[in-house]
């Protein structure tokens, strides 16, 4: 179970690709990234130093095998990402597209043997039970992907160059029908409905 877990100051991204115009809010914009990465006509927009494709955090832990993990945001004392993997902590430099949305370095955070961070002094933690669920949910299909068609899907889903992961996603269900579109639209159909009623909220006038 995991033993240490990381914790990052979230912030606005100012670089990089296809930055949205217009009001902003900082955390959907992050937490969108984790779960679609960043796009532009359906599929992965290529990091311009890099060259990998930005397809999300949750696609990019499941291509490392990386299935089970516990996820959290704070808003005060700073808005925070914070994760605690099972298998330990891995490099998040390696995501292709997380570091536009994060200060520059991290801070190691101790959690009980479950693996569980628990709200101290000043952070009040928020958990992010949906994104534990999408990355777990990961497991299955991917599991059901035959020998010869794994290598790809893998690649795709880390963002190695030249893979285009909707292209792949969709050649991938016309031969072994494996389910991972579906499962990818419904969390994605999930978290824009989370987004329209947010939205809405915030344009209901206060009763006086």
């Amino acid at each position: 179970m995991a033993k240490e877990g990381l914790a990052y100051c979230i912030k606005l991204r100012t670089e990089g690709p296809e930055i949205p115009a217009g009001p902003r809010d900082i955390l959907n914009e992050f937490l969108e990234f984790c779960l679609k990465g960043i796009r532009k006509g359906g599929k992965p927009v290529t990091h311009p130093t890099t060259g990998l494709e930005m397809a999300g955090t949750i696609n990019w832990l499941a291509s490392l095998g990386k299935f089970k993990a516990k996820f959290y945001v704070a808003h005060k004392p700073a808005l925070m990402f914070f994760v605690s993997l099972d298998e330990g902590p891995t490099d998040w430099r390696d995501n292709p597209g997380f570091m536009y949305f994060v200060r520059n370095g991290n801070l190691t955070v101790n959690l009980g043997l479950d693996g569980v961070l628990i709200s101290e002094g000043e952070f009040i933690l928020e958990a992010k039970t949906d994104f534990d669920k999408a990355l777990a949910d990961m497991e299955r299909p991917l599991a059901r992907v035959s020998r010869k068609n794994k290598p790809g899907l893998i690649a795709a889903l880390r963002g190695d160059k030249e893979t285009n992961l909707k292209q792949v996603i969709d050649n991938l269900e016309s031969e072994e029908a494996i389910g991972l579109r579906d499962l990818i639209d419904e969390r994605e159909k999930a978290f824009d409905a989370q987004l329209a009623v947010q939205a809405k909220a915030q344009k209901k006038p206060k009763r006086k």
